[in-house]
């Protein structure tokens, strides 16, 4: 009897360090998951916002008058070498002047002078908002033919002409995107557009023609562009997770913030709010203090807070970023009631992403010594499991 009962005392030990072992081991894992947990960052899905800009326009286009004839229209008048013929006017919103110029993006209905305004919704196709961005402000194209020295007018020439044939080709060669045909007078608008060699164009019946032997090339440049041209989307990462004290303790500062625009050559500037903890500032690779409105491309940031304003609980520095971008939507207008040919006005917009930051305090130890201290519980804890498991039992006498 007495054996059994030491028998049921040892096993009893047995089974209270096993139970202890498990509770080590889960508050071990436990203490790690909370670690890691305290150190992790969210990078937030860009998104669109809306944008306010023109409501209606008039639109102008110019008349001309050759002797006693009176033209409705002063037509951009290209033809190549085997006679086929592309005409059409440059338009314009509210009045005459190169800054005021529109586009056309509807070539299968007809021109209307009308009050023109703006349909529900917008254009994200980012080839059209690459050509009507390069319309609106970007007309030199020298930066995409060096050779290329022509005026103003012809730029818009070409970039009308290349919206055309871009929607023709990605949206079909039919309805409002169907380009001209016509056998009886020789009008080819895609034979002209495609030309090889040098065409000769002239400004309105009565203009002189001028032979032009790159405009063809350039438009299969743009049009080809457009078809690889991604829509404009600002991006926001940490570099890591890590962040580090300043000398003096007073300051915790995160890991480099990458703002970048995509593509890079669209976004002009972009601004950041910062959130959930006092005291938070952008600070450049310098530690100098950045504004947080206009700020150029390109410039390296660190989220830098109050060492006393962060809670031993750990918090959340929130950084929403607002790109802005000269391209970034297309606006469709209409006017009249005899279906005419829509135009296309683009306006600056922007769009949005956020980066989340956590910042906990030093409470003595980072995260390997916490790793190397639980460790040390847990080789103690064994030790004295197995420190007890081998202690022979004193029996009375």
């Amino acid at each position: 009897m007495e054996e059994n009962k030491k028998q049921r005392k040892k096993r009893s030990v047995i089974d209270t360090s096993v139970v202890l072992s498990f509770v080590v081991a889960i508050f071990a894992v436990f203490s790690l998951a909370m670690a890691g947990l305290s150190m992790n960052q969210k990078s937030g899905v860009s998104y669109a916002l809306n944008y306010d800009d023109t409501e209606k326009f008039d639109l102008k286009y110019e008349d001309e008058t050759v002797g006693n004839v009176y033209y409705k229209e002063k037509n951009y008048i290209a033809e190549d070498a085997n006679g086929h013929v592309f005409a059409f006017p440059l338009y314009y919103a509210n009045s005459i002047s190169s800054e005021n110029r529109v586009f056309c993006i509807e070539r299968g209905n007809e021109v209307n002078r009308a009050e023109y305004n703006r349909t529900e919704g917008y254009d994200e196709d980012p080839g059209l908002m690459y050509l009507l961005n390069l319309g609106y402000n970007n007309r030199d194209l020298a930066k995409i033919n060096s050779a290329w020295n022509y005026s103003d007018n012809i730029d818009a020439w070409v970039i009308q002409s290349s919206i055309w044939l871009y929607l023709s080709e990605t949206r079909g060669n039919d309805g409002v995107y169907k380009l001209v045909k016509n056998d009886e007078t020789g009008y080819d608008d895609l034979a002209v557009m495609t030309a090889n060699g040098a065409i000769t164009i002239k400004e309105g019946v009565g203009g002189t023609p001028a032979s032009y032997p790159n405009v063809t090339q350039a438009i299969r440049t743009l049009v080809d562009n457009a078809k690889h041209a991604v829509k404009p989307t600002v991006r926001v990462a940490a570099e890591n997770s890590e962040y580090s004290q300043t000398e003096d303790k007073k300051f915790y500062v995160s890991a480099l913030i990458n703002v970048t625009g995509e593509p890079s050559s669209a976004m002009t500037s972009f601004d950041v709010a910062l959130s959930g903890i006092n005291g938070a500032t952008l600070i450049d690779e310098n530690g100098k203090e950045v504004g947080l409105t206009n700020i150029a491309p390109g410039t390296k940031l660190y989220v830098r807070v109050p060492a006393d304003n962060v809670t031993e609980k750990g918090q959340t520095v929130k950084l929403n970023v607002t790109g802005h971008f000269a391209n970034s939507r297309a606006y469709k207008y209409t006017g009249g009631s005899a279906s005419p040919q829509a135009m296309a006005l683009l306006q600056p917009g922007v769009d949005q992403a956020g980066v989340e930051l956590v910042f906990a305090p030093d409470t003595g130890m980072n995260t390997t010594q916490t790793i190397y201290f639980i460790g040390l519980i847990v080789l103690l804890c064994g030790v004295g499991i197995v420190y007890a498991n081998a202690k022979p039992v004193q029996v009375k006498q």
